[in-house]
């Protein structure tokens, strides 16, 4: 605790209610958007990981086709 906070209380010295500094402390409304943010990142690296590996695979079948289709000319 900070120097300038010891002996008093942190809810006067805030402004705020004790019950809202309760809430505020053991809040956790913040947890899930952290849950959901970080699946969206986990999501976001498996697309581009199967962007990557099916970017490059459908590259190849259409230069195969395009090989073909200018033997066939």
């Amino acid at each position: 605790m900070p120097a300038c906070l010891k002996g008093r209380r942190l809810h006067v010295e805030l402004g705020l209610p004790a019950r809202e500094l309760k809430l505020l402390w053991r809040g956790e409304a913040g947890q899930d958007l952290v849950e959901y943010g970080l699946l969206a990142i986990l999501l976001s690296f498996a697309a581009m990981t199967a962007m990557t590996v099916l970017g490059s695979t459908i590259s190849s079948v259409f230069s195969g086709a395009a090989a073909n289709v200018t033997s066939l000319s």
